[in-house]
């Protein structure tokens, strides 16, 4: 009898496993756009992931993208921001930083410029098919003010052996690096032309009046005093700058 007891409770037992209802993994709040977390400016944020799904018309960078969670902000200046999540190793993420929310040909653009009054969205995703729960993701947004640069001609000069001396003028609000290209071209006579290559580079320093020059040796004949046309360009690097660069048509008068 009380074998027969035991056998009715472990019945019992088994029935109601069967019958148990399942639990069902619960999305994080910020699993679609429109309810992206508001990020702060260099304020981490750290979250699981792994319970976030990929809904139609979420950014497809991969095949095997199984997780996006999302996050926003507005921008108030004009600035370069970049977006990161760093991961345990365990899992890769990819980041999608853009005015509205990414698609497949913005997925992978970590950085941009900002427009004061536009909103922001963040997609992290997980594209590692083989990763298991915990996902966890440390979610970064970094803003940096840009570098305003400009740089002018200030003098063209021809030299006694024929060759020609331009000098640049670079003003900067941060320490950046900047180069320059010029083609020189100079008629001499009615119908002869003297033309002629020079690259330049200096380190603008803030506050200081930064200046370099570029010697130009003639590709045939000599330089002289007169008019002289030069196209150039110009390139600023080594921080985020607004105007990274630009290319000019001036003509000047060198200096014999």
């Amino acid at each position: 009898m009380k074998l027969r007891s035991l056998c009715v409770t472990a019945s019992l037992a088994l029935a109601s496993l069967a019958i148990a209802t399942p639990v069902h993994a619960t999305a994080p709040s910020n699993d679609e756009p429109a309810g992206a977390t508001v990020i702060a400016f260099d304020t981490p944020i750290v979250q699981d992931i792994s319970e976030a799904t990929v809904s139609p018309g979420e950014p497809i960078c991969t095949d095997s993208l199984t997780n996006v969670v999302w996050f926003t902000f507005t921008a108030t200046t004009r600035a370069y921001v970049t977006a990161s999540a760093d991961t345990d190793g365990s899992w890769s993420s990819n980041v999608a930083i853009s005015a509205g929310v990414p698609d497949m040909y913005t997925c992978n653009q970590a950085s941009l410029i900002t427009t004061p009054g536009t909103v922001y969205y963040v997609a992290v995703a997980n594209t590692a098919w083989w990763a298991m729960a915990p996902m966890i993701a440390t979610v970064t947004v970094h803003s940096e003010p840009l570098a305003n640069v400009s740089v002018t001609v200030a003098s063209a000069r021809a030299l006694a052996d024929g060759t020609g001396l331009f000098t640049f003028t670079v003003k900067c609000d941060t320490p950046v690096s900047v180069d320059a290209n010029i083609w020189v071209s100079q008629v001499v006579g009615k119908r002869f032309r003297v033309p002629g290559y020079g690259w330049g580079y200096t380190e603008c320093v803030p506050g200081e009046k930064t200046s370099f020059t570029i010697q130009v040796t003639p590709d045939a004949g000599k330089f002289g005093g007169g008019r002289v046309e030069m196209p150039w360009y110009w390139t600023a690097y080594g921080a985020p700058v607004d105007n990274p660069g630009g290319f000019s048509y001036t003509t000047v008068t060198m200096r014999g």
